[in-house]
């Protein structure tokens, strides 16, 4: 059971470093890309022992990452 709860600990504190290190790029983002993440987040924050959830939020910040990373490529592109 503590090994069950280790294990659960560790990835939602991976999910957790994932939302802040989507935080710190949210200004290449345009405004309402993340919506889908509110969505995620709140089926997550109802039922935050459902793994499909938390996996469902990992994807979306990879996605959202990926995104602002694409975004801030190109903004240095045309600057």
């Amino acid at each position: 059971m503590i090994k069950t709860l280790t294990e659960k600990v560790k990835l939602i504190t991976a999910t957790r470093d994932k939302c802040e290190e989507l935080a710190m790029t949210m200004e290449f983002l345009k405004a309402g890309t993340i919506k889908p993440l509110k969505v995620a987040l709140k089926k997550y924050s109802e039922d935050y022992e459902n793994n499909q959830s938390r996996e469902r939020v990992d994807k979306i910040v990879m996605q959202l990452i990926q995104l602002a990373d694409r975004n801030r490529k190109e903004e240095g592109i045309l600057n």
